[in-house]
């Protein structure tokens, strides 16, 4: 599996990370294991401190999602817990750009996306309860429809994006939390890596992309639905 050198982009890394450790595994050939550790090393490396795995030099909301899935099968194959606990730090980044909608990601983010693979969370939910307060707050949105899913996803990333929803399902289980979303709590967040500000009123969620040239979206929280 060849390098890539246009950009950092954590989750092509993931996938040759995941399947390379299964080829391993699959074929003996203990080779296939040291290539998945190279390129699983590459993407701990590029980690911000702040959780965010890299795409093209900032974090981006729905491909941390696609990318984490690949991360979260090969934790459940090799049982890395170095690998676990970089896992936990991303879900604990990734919650704060859940919207009140159940939208995610966007402009503010350095690749645009808006798409949400579910499958990292329902795998990680038994071992991190970030995993299962995003889990939970998104099946409800996936059942209606709503967000970038497997009925809006263009034809190139359709089966990939189903490929996912298989793994989410064989993972799936119900358990509530105690935890809440970011956006039902007050508070001001600043991410100075990744250029990132959130501010959460009584009123309003808003998030500003400071790297994107001053990004701002505002969701209303009584109507639950972007204002701005």
């Amino acid at each position: 599996c060849n390098d890539e050198h246009h950009g950092m982009l954590s989750n092509h890394q993931a996938v040759a990370a995941s399947a390379l450790y299964n080829a391993g595994i699959i074929s003996g050939n203990n080779n296939f294991i040291k290539r998945s550790n190279y390129f699983l090393n590459k993407i701990l490396k590029k980690q911000s401190n702040e959780g965010w795995f890299e795409e093209y030099g900032g974090p981006d909301i729905g491909y941390q999602t696609h990318g984490s899935f690949y991360l979260a099968v090969l934790w459940l194959r090799s049982k890395n817990n170095i690998l676990l606990e970089s896992l936990k730090l991303s879900n604990e980044f990734i919650k704060n750009f859940i919207h009140p909608d159940g939208s995610i990601g966007g402009e503010y983010a350095s690749r645009d996306t808006t798409f949400y693979f579910p499958a990292a969370y329902e795998i990680l939910s038994k071992v991190d309860e970030n995993a299962l307060l995003i889990k939970n707050h998104q099946i409800k949105f996936i059942e209606e429809g709503l967000g970038v899913g497997l009925r809006q996803m263009d034809s190139y990333n359709l089966f990939p994006m189903l490929n996912n929803y298989i793994f989410a399902h064989e993972f799936g289980f119900k358990k509530d939390t105690k935890l809440l979303m970011p956006y039902e709590k007050p508070g001001l967040k600043v991410f100075d890596q990744g250029g990132l500000v959130i501010k959460s009123t009584e009123k309003y969620y808003a998030i500003v992309g400071v790297k994107k040239g001053g990004v701002i979206k505002i969701w209303d929280k009584k109507s639950k639905k972007i204002s701005f």
